[in-house]
């Protein structure tokens, strides 16, 4: 078995955060250098997280009501889309703390600097 595509992200575009690298397992062991190969016994369990693409936009500018959605839809935890988005969910995990995420996002914007 040799696999690729491990050792760089997926730039992301225009402010957007840059894609996870690839990884593999064989038996729920990460393989560092998967390009180097791996011998593979008869019951050896395979996984294969491939990359994903990068981020489109700052995620600080998202609206938050699309953030909400994407919580609801479990496509971002609530704890993401505090620390990717700075949404704040409030106590219910189903809907944004409207004025805890603009406190969030402005105090995020002033670090950024």
């Amino acid at each position: 078995m040799q696999g690729g595509r491990m050792h760089y992200p997926v730039p992301g575009l225009l402010g957007g955060y840059d894609g996870p690298k690839g990884v593999c397992k064989i038996n729920g062991q990460v393989i560092m250098d998967p390009t180097k190969g791996a011998s593979l016994m008869p019951g050896d369990h395979v996984e294969f997280f491939i990359p994903g693409g990068g981020g489109y936009g700052n995620p600080l500018e998202r609206e938050l009501s699309q953030v909400e959605e994407d919580v609801r839809n479990e496509f971002v935890s609530p704890e993401a889309a505090k620390d990717i988005y700075g949404v704040v969910m409030d106590k219910s995990g189903w809907n944004v703390d409207v004025k805890a995420s603009e406190d969030l996002r402005a105090l995020k914007r002033s670090s950024s600097r």
